[in-house]
């Protein structure tokens, strides 16, 4: 089951019951680190709506 033999057309995961604490833990820091560039560009146009971005 992976790549290109992969019948499954979404993003899946298989693992063993003992391992689901690190599987959920790995997922939720990807998805931290993917939403942390979000908060940088929210970030950054707040300070470039009030006229205090200093890009250095």
């Amino acid at each position: 089951s992976t790549y290109p033999y992969n019948p499954y057309p979404f993003p899946w995961v298989n693992h063993l019951f003992q391992d689901a604490p690190a599987l959920a833990i790995g997922i939720f820091e990807g998805h931290m680190r993917k939403m942390a560039d979000g908060f940088i560009a929210v970030r950054r146009a707040e300070l470039l709506l009030d006229g205090t971005y200093d890009p250095e």
